[in-house]
């Protein structure tokens, strides 16, 4: 009997501090069999307060072998790159089967879900990002378990909510008046089950487009729209002016119109210092951009140099969040010399951020720690984070 190839997906993780242990086990992976990479190698910082920061990637990797022959060569290549199996070893390298790809379907790995893999912040971003689809069915209620979550709530344009609920109306009061004045006469007696029902069916329609019409569906983009502007210009502005600089004193929050498309222009200001940013909101992909004005005896390569070194910190700090690598660059924008910081971070939750308080939250305070940091930072080494120039993407 000939053996099968099968495919599966992986997950690697390792908290090393760099990626190169994922890039290693890909390499052997590659070796063994035919592999995909579905996602970039990405840092995920601590969903729950317990974990380590990881770099994760996803996978599928095509071989000849039954499950227990998979996982017995995933745990050789984690022995291989260093992993002891203590209970208190730093992980090196986490090599897990997620599902399985049959008739044309992936089926959620039994482990996986005793592990709870699939709610978990991490995955529920990498299988967003490489659209992948898990079979539900069998799956504990409430799980996340696909790229795209599905809705219950359908969404129906306003006009046609109006339209429904005219016609079912209409409906009900016809045949409630018809009921009330024909009861009493001769023959009417023949048409009462129908009209009764014609109200009961009309009246539980009516209730779901009453549902519908006051309920703002997720696959709404002007609902989403409306959101993101909630956040941008009311969540986020209290939450920064909670920020004190070096003095202690805290700051005011001037809030610019939309800018760069998703996002809008910030101004911290106390009796002490100033800073100017732009944050973006991209449904649930963060961007922030600053802007430090470039002292005219300080060159771009040495100006760079400094911003790295400054704020090195609070750059770290936002790795361990889940922000991706901060660039740094030094140039010229519109005759002024500028030092430019962008950073950018996935959010990767398990519910859709712009429908879900508790992240919006975190996402607004785990900001403000940021921009505060980067505040009293720019005070201590003297750098001007302000400019005549509104940062935004270019």
């Amino acid at each position: 009997m000939i053996d099968m190839a099968r495919c599966w997906l992986l997950q690697l993780g390792s908290n090393f501090p760099s990626d190169k242990i994922v890039r290693s086990a890909l390499a052997i992976l590659a070796g063994a069999g035919i592999l995909t990479t579905l996602t970039k190698i990405k840092k995920f910082g601590s969903y729950d307060g317990k974990r380590r920061s990881y770099y994760n990637v996803l996978v599928s990797f095509v071989a000849v072998g039954e499950r227990n022959e998979i996982v017995a060569m995933l745990k050789r290549i984690e022995r291989e790159l260093g992993r002891s199996g203590s209970p208190n070893d730093t992980v090196t390298i986490d090599l897990d089967i997620l599902a399985s790809l049959q008739n044309a379907e992936w089926i959620p790995d039994r482990y996986a879900l005793q592990k709870r893999e699939f709610e978990r912040p991490p995955v529920v971003a990498m299988l967003r990002d490489a659209r992948i689809r898990i079979k539900r069915n069998g799956l504990p209620r409430g799980s996340h378990m696909n790229g795209n979550t599905d809705r219950l709530t359908a969404y129906l344009p306003r006009w046609l909510r109006w339209a429904l609920m005219f016609v079912l109306g209409s409906l009900v009061a016809g045949f409630s008046v018809a009921f009330f004045l024909g009861i009493n006469q001769p023959g009417f007696k023949d048409w009462l089950p129908a009209s009764v029902s014609v109200v009961q069916i009309a009246l539980t329609a009516l209730a779901y487009v009453l549902l519908l019409f006051f309920t703002e569906s997720g696959q709404n983009p002007a609902a989403l729209d409306r959101r993101t502007e909630q956040v941008l210009t009311s969540l986020l502005p209290k939450t920064l002016a909670r920020i004190t600089d070096v003095q202690g004193q805290q700051v005011l929050v001037t809030v610019g119109p939309r800018s760069g498309v998703v996002g809008r222009d910030y101004t911290l200001r106390s009796t002490n210092t100033e800073m100017r940013f732009w944050i973006g909101l991209n449904v649930h992909r963060v961007i922030v951009i600053l802007y430090a004005l470039r002292p005219e005896n300080v060159s771009g390569k040495d100006f760079k140099e400094k911003l790295e070194t400054s704020f090195s910190g609070t750059v770290t700090g936002a790795r361990r969040v889940g922000y991706d690598e901060a660039l740094f660059d030094a140039g010229n924008v519109n005759g002024i010399d500028v030092g430019s910081i962008w950073l950018t971070w996935d959010l990767g939750t398990n519910e859709d951020f712009l429908t879900h308080s508790p992240t919006q939250l975190f996402f607004a305070q785990d900001t403000a720690l940021m921009m505060q940091s980067f505040l009293r930072s720019a005070q201590r080494s003297q750098i001007q984070l302000t400019t005549n120039i509104a940062p935004m993407p270019l």
